[in-house]
């Protein structure tokens, strides 16, 4: 139950500040910083019901903020940054039930934010999460029950949200964004059971949505679209997803293509526009999907195929 506030707090060549197996303190109003590789400014291992509320953290050479076996801990209206292209501006490794909230999170050349290893039930809200890099924006791997909610993920170079053999992850009210040629704003592989509600996903110049080897997962309410020859949604060796009252847009290309042994998904009450040569939407190799109640259809080129 110790405070730490209006502080500041810097290493350049080690960590600024290290919590191990500490539990009910707050830090507010503080800066916190380093600059040395590989290091993060903020340490926390072992540690349950922080709060760090206010603050800037900052390594320009490596890790802002590590969480590692964390939990029930908040950070707030804070300001998260790295410029590095190994590192994450913030991580939470094996760190459950933490709640990260209007943070501003950047690193230009990396990752900003990375839930990964059995990271489960954290709350992502308010935030937004940016990158200019080839690196993910946003990574989500082997982990669950996360809930990602009104934030604003994206990256100008690569992907903006990756979801890697994740588990019934809940991503709402979020705005998803790359523009990136051969880039997907969000990228799904072995993830089940998640689900895309009242998002937008755009990628002007690439594919918005991949799902890959990803099963049962559901997307609904949410407006996905792309304007290049790349497809708008592309699901391979996907089966049993199902997707409601989705807008789906790319004038310029395909819009949704149901590939190799994508069986059982389920489109309804969508409109799937196109306005170019190619197909609005394709079924290739799969089998048992139904197509119900839904407006497909394309102003120069055939809309089913």
């Amino acid at each position: 139950a110790n405070t730490i506030i209006r502080s500041f707090i810097t290493n350049s060549s080690g960590r600024a500040l290290n919590l191990d197996a500490s539990h009910n303190n707050t830090v507010s109003y503080s800066t916190i910083t380093t600059s040395a590789a590989d290091t993060p400014a903020l340490h926390a291992l072992n540690s349950s019901s922080n709060t760090f509320t206010q603050n800037y953290i900052s390594n320009p050479a490596g890790l802002a903020v590590i969480f590692n076996t964390a939990s029930n801990s908040t950070i707030s209206f804070s300001t998260l940054t790295a410029n590095n292209a190994t590192n994450a501006a913030m991580a939470l490794t094996n760190s459950t039930f933490n709640t990260i909230t209007q943070v501003y999170l950047y690193n230009p050349a990396g990752v900003a934010a990375s839930i990964i290893n059995g990271s489960n039930n954290n709350t992502v809200s308010y935030s937004t999460i940016t990158s200019a890099s080839s690196s993910n924006a946003f990574d989500l791997t082997y982990s669950s029950a996360n809930t990602i909610t009104q934030d604003y993920i994206a990256n100008t170079s690569g992907r903006a949200l990756n979801l890697d053999n994740d588990y019934n992850n809940t991503i709402s009210y979020s705005t998803i964004a790359t523009n990136a040629a051969d880039v997907t704003a969000l990228f799904a592989s072995n993830s089940t059971s998640d689900t895309i509600t009242q998002s937008f996903v755009s990628n002007p110049p690439g594919y918005a949505l991949v799902f890959n080897a990803s099963n049962s997962n559901t997307i609904s309410f949410s407006t996905i679209t792309s304007a290049a020859s790349n497809t708008t949604f592309d699901l391979g060796a996907s089966s049993s997803n199902t997707i409601t009252q989705v807008y789906l847009y790319n004038p310029s290309g395909p819009v949704i293509n149901i590939a190799t042994d994508s069986n059982y998904n389920t489109i309804s009450y969508s409109t799937i526009i196109s306005a170019s040569s190619s197909d609005t939407f394709a079924l290739n190799s799969s089998s048992a999907n139904t197509i119900i109640r839904s407006f497909i259809t394309n102003s120069s080129g055939r809309a089913l195929n």
